[in-house]
């Protein structure tokens, strides 16, 4: 195993329930306020790859599989990741368009006059394209080609691990929300693994593997080599959640690795996953409430912990749903559908709170092949305000949404601007009211 060491610095906060959580070291950065606009405009769009970074004609046909996120605590910077592909139907591999720079990543500062790109030009991909940052938002992590990598935001690289002797191919990474941990899926041979690796230790070695065809014998890949898998966290860093293409989400503990429960087995048997990423936990709660989309059109709200289902919404029609995601706060749910429709629900009672029509604003949108997502991913700052919509055409839109935030939170907010979040144990105040002000998640 190839391994090239540096150190993450992070702190860590411990409420008295013994919830951790990572907190930033640098004061929060709010979204410019210039840039803002009534709810429902569109903010900005611009390619996820400028096309002065690469040197190739883009076939009409290509379709584009991009991320963008929004840095933890600042809502002035995005980071990107891209590819752009050849399709060539369900039972055959996409291809990368020759010569064009698969995974390169870039970052984007919103506070300047005019849209300020950097590309981190030695960055590339081997898998989908996606940038990971890590809850102390100085660092982000990726896969690289053939290797999983972790660099500063000011693109100095800490972290280097190669393929393992059994040449396992690297999927997708994640971290946990305390910084302890990093999840990442590999495929070697038909199966899967969740590999953890310790930060703490300097990912000098991998402190648990665990076979996920073990746990679902249908959790395996294709002959093709198509399939996507990805992973999220729960909040209190407790669990992984584990998806697939092939629509199932397995739910494992951590460190121990046991699997928690299968939700479309132990839940809502006899539907699927809609898309690999329509899925999300409330970051309110610890680890109970999960919401996701499934293949018959419906959005779900369940309880992890009692298998329960909480909402059930209506269908959709035949409109798959592309992405499900949380604001911040926890009260409300994206939703992406094919039709590029974005719809926020209610967390708690179901009900529509907004939507927005892409297509009336955006109509020259391309419309994503039979059986593929448009929406790929969405990102929303600290206050939830702003949302960054990355689609199938290569292109990030950030759209204003209505004010999520009360008083209490703004007020959070204008200390956070002030002191750093690492600093508030410091200062005079009530062990809850510090739980509060740093979202520390609560039983549900």
């Amino acid at each position: 195993m190839g391994l090239y060491n540096s150190h993450i610095y992070y702190k860590t906060i411990q409420d008295a329930d013994g919830i951790k959580k990572c907190v930033p070291r640098t004061r929060y950065r709010k979204f410019p306020p210039h840039l803002q606009k009534a709810p429902g405009s569109l903010i900005k769009e611009f390619q996820a790859l400028p096309q002065g970074a690469y040197h190739v004609v883009i076939p009409d046909e290509a379709y584009w599989w991009i991320d963008a996120q929004f840095l933890p605590h600042n809502d002035c910077t995005l980071f990107t990741s891209s590819g752009a592909y050849i399709l060539r139907g369900a039972t055959r591999a996409w291809v990368p368009v020759p010569h064009f720079p698969i995974g390169r990543i870039c970052r984007f500062d919103l506070d300047k006059d005019r849209l300020k790109c950097e590309v981190f030009k030695q960055t590339g991909s081997s898998s989908l394209p996606k940038v990971q940052p890590h809850p102390d938002g100085q660092y982000i992590g990726y896969l690289g080609n053939g290797e999983v990598r972790i660099d500063t935001i000011d693109y100095v690289n800490v972290y280097k691990r190669a393929k393992d002797l059994n040449n396992a191919n690297f999927r997708f990474c994640a971290f946990s929300p305390d910084g302890r941990y990093m999840a990442v899926v590999c495929r070697s041979s038909m199966s899967f693994e969740l590999h953890i690796s310790n930060t703490q230790l300097g990912f000098n070695s991998l402190e648990h593997v665990v076979s996920l065809r073990k746990m679902c014998k249908d959790f395996k890949g294709t002959v093709a080599y198509n399939e996507m898998v990805e992973c999220k966290w729960t909040t209190d860093s407790k669990y992984i959640l584990v998806s697939s293409s092939m629509g199932h989400i397995l739910v494992i503990s951590c460190p121990e690795l046991e699997l928690v429960c299968s939700v479309f087995d132990d839940i809502i048997p006899g539907n699927a996953l809609s898309q690999v990423g329509a899925f999300d936990c409330n970051p309110r709660s610890c680890h109970e409430v999960l919401a996701f989309g499934s293949d018959d059109y419906k959005v779900f709200l369940v309880n992890i912990t009692s298998k329960k289902v909480l909402y059930e919404s209506r269908s959709f029609g035949v409109d798959p749903i592309d992405c499900v995601q949380f604001t911040p706060l926890g009260h409300s749910v994206a939703i992406a559908l094919r039709s590029y429709k974005i719809l926020l629900f209610d967390a708690h009672e179901g009900n529509t709170l907004f939507q927005i029509e892409m297509k009336d604003i955006c109509s020259s949108i391309k419309t994503p092949p039979p059986g593929y997502p448009g929406v790929l991913r969405l990102s929303f700052s600290s206050t939830g305000q702003e949302m960054a919509v990355s689609t199938c055409d290569g292109v990030v839109r950030i759209w204003q949404l209505p004010m999520e935030i009360n008083l209490q939170n703004l007020c959070k907010l204008a200390l956070l601007s002030l002191v750093p979040a690492i600093k508030l144990q410091a200062l005079p105040l009530p062990q809850r009211l510090i739980s509060q002000l740093l979202s520390i998640p609560i039983m549900l």
